[in-house]
């Protein structure tokens, strides 16, 4: 299902905590788009099929619906979109997989897990759920 973005000038344009103005093209007005401001634990606001992801810009967090996969905790993932809604591809030089999004150590699977924070968006430390 297709999405209307809105057209912007700077983030106060775009609806918060997570929409953020972006320049998609060249930087100048009328091409920069308001990202989507989504729930990122529901996924309300994206079109049916997508999640809510997250990403960080050099202006802070933000908000985007993007491709859901059926990848959970521990899954094999190459991008966000392999993993399920509530979930973020992480990816370092040992290992590659889908992690719980998580703003305390409450939100992670049962066992030694620890909610690794890192891109705050609207005032709410976002992170993902680790060994």
């Amino acid at each position: 299902m297709p999405l209307c973005e809105k057209n912007c000038a700077s983030n106060a344009d775009c609806t918060s905590p997570g929409g953020q103005c972006l320049d998609s093209v060249s930087g100048s007005a009328p091409y920069n788009l308001c990202t989507v401001n989504c729930n990122l634990r529901t996924s309300a606001g994206c079109p049916t099929g997508d999640a809510c992801r997250i990403a960080s810009t050099s202006t802070g967090g933000l908000t985007y619906c993007g491709g859901s996969g059926t990848g959970q905790q521990g899954a094999y993932c190459d991008y966000d979109s392999d993993c399920g809604s509530g979930y973020y591809c992480y990816i370092d030089t040992l290992y590659q997989e889908c992690e719980k999004l998580c703003t305390s150590n409450a939100d992670c699977p049962s066992g030694l897990m620890t909610c690794y924070k890192g891109i705050t968006v609207g005032g709410v430390t976002w992170g993902v759920c680790d060994y």
